[in-house]
């Protein structure tokens, strides 16, 4: 059916001066992307049916960066992206849907920490205290007691007088956001999961501990490595001085030379200040000490998202394999467990690598929704941003906005060979057709604003690449 349900966007981070989201000349404004970007939402949905339901917009992760920016800076450019998307009279949902990512898991942590105390609130005396909840259901009844809220997402929204005045809430689901309709279900999560860098705790238990076998749940994922992904990829924003400092080595870490540069200050800093072994000249220590670091940076910085933007793949044989088994594995055996059933056809969406795509695997339809943060100095042309969009019937489609170098609006469904294209599809593709002029404007916007995010960025890996190797 034509209507559209759901919208799902990913890895806006918002915050970050890279990001085409954040205006980096004008904080108090929305950016000249998501302005954009909202007037061509809009004119998807002016064609759904006048008496249709507002569509649930599901925000992936990564919505805000807390791991490079301050909240209060994150916070106030989500405000800055609701004037746009849901404007007085002229609100483009019905609802908003949170998943959070490794980079604002932290909001995550906020929302199930309130879920906890109002649950201990509404404990009778005597009886037994249940462990908190560490993750959501795989389809959530928002109009029960599934409902969960974002606090700080709906504070934030309640500064629009218009969207205060109803009572508007943001929600919250995690890892997993399903929709489920007869045999056929949607499942959107951010994706971090599919990295082994997100797994690290569990992976590092079994290590020590053979006979711990890795997780073969989500609530057991989770729980072992909830407080690793929150310390090290979702709140550092809030490090004081330290932030920019970590944000430096983020930044470094897509590009080889410049990461290298900074791992060659570290080695003689380490040389100089602490002399060890003594007989070893300094100028060899130096030298041992750079070849590991530029070993153990590369090994760390492979799950990183700048890192896999720079690859030439669209999913590299690790997060490939991880896709898969997320895809096919946790997530069934979650449909299992909370609902007793799998579902006969299974659509998977998530996002995190900051590359959009879809696929078509003998378990699953796939679609990844990209990002929308410039993560190099240069073009790379699998790096873009898309929407995937979900009908009345759960039929999905991916509207893919751009790619870099190729600043193209076009209209993606994966398909089984000698299939037809579903009726959503010819719908958007006839939108688009209609109104050429709009969805170019959008392109030549999109170019402008990531040729600003690229020259940025080139700057300052070469102002630090200059400071490095002064010190060094």
């Amino acid at each position: 059916m034509r209507n559209i349900r759901y919208l799902c966007l990913s890895d806006l981070h918002l915050g970050e001066e890279d990001s085409l989201l954040t205006n980096v000349a004008d904080p108090s404004r929305p950016s000249p992307v998501v302005r954009s970007l909202a007037e061509c939402i809009a004119e998807v949905l002016r064609h759904n049916q006048p008496d249709a339901p507002k569509p649930t917009l599901i925000l992936a992760g990564d919505v805000l960066e807390l791991a490079l920016e301050t909240t209060q800076r994150a916070l106030a450019v989500f405000e800055q992206f609701l004037w746009s998307a849901m404007p007085a009279n002229g609100e483009l949902f019905g609802e908003i849907v949170c998943l959070p990512g490794n980079h604002d898991h932290h909001m995550w942590q906020a929302a199930r920490e309130a879920q906890y105390l109002g649950y201990l609130g509404r404990l009778a005396p005597g009886e037994t205290i249940q462990p908190p909840w560490d993750t959501t259901k795989v389809v959530m009844d928002f109009a029960g007691k599934d409902r969960l809220v974002s606090g700080a997402l709906t504070a934030i929204a309640r500064r629009l007088p218009h969207l205060r005045e109803r009572g508007f809430e943001v929600l919250t689901a995690y890892p997993n956001f399903g929709i489920r309709q007869d045999g056929r279900a949607v499942v959107v999560t951010h994706g971090h999961f599919i990295e082994p860098a997100y797994r690290f705790f569990s992976t590092l238990a079994s290590l020590f501990f053979p006979a711990q076998t890795l997780p073969q749940d989500v609530y057991t994922l989770e729980r072992e490595n909830s407080a690793w992904i929150d310390f090290f990829w979702s709140t550092l924003g809030s490090c004081g001085r330290i932030g920019p400092d970590i944000e430096s080595i983020y930044e470094a870490s897509g590009d080889d030379s410049s990461l290298h540069r900074l791992t060659d200050t570290l080695a003689h800093s380490i040389a100089v200040q602490y002399p060890l072994p003594k007989w070893a000249p300094r100028a060899v220590r130096e030298w041992v000490l750079e070849a590991a670091l530029h070993e153990i940076a590369g090994g760390v910085s492979t799950g990183l998202e700048r890192r896999q933007a720079a690859s030439d793949t669209i999913l590299g044989p690790d997060s490939a394999k991880g896709a898969h088994w997320y895809a096919e594995e946790m997530l069934r055996r979650q449909f299992q467990q909370e609902t007793g059933s799998v579902p006969d056809s299974l659509t998977f969406v998530f996002g995190h690598t900051h590359k959009p795509f879809v696929d078509r695997w003998p378990a699953a339809s796939v679609f990844n929704t990209g990002g929308w943060v410039i993560d190099a100095p240069r073009a790379q042309p699998l790096h873009g941003a898309a929407a995937v969009l979900a009908g009345e019937d759960l039929s999905t489609v991916a509207l893919r906005f751009y790619n870099e170098g190729t600043y193209q609006v076009r209209v993606e469904e994966p398909l089984a060979p000698g299939a037809a294209h579903s009726e959503l599809h010819d719908h958007l593709s006839a939108i688009l057709k209609a109104q050429p002029q709009l969805w170019k404007e959008f392109g030549e916007t999109v170019h402008t604003e990531a040729d600003l995010r690229m020259a940025a960025l080139a700057a300052r890996l070469n102002l630090r690449s200059k400071a490095a190797g002064a010190a060094h």
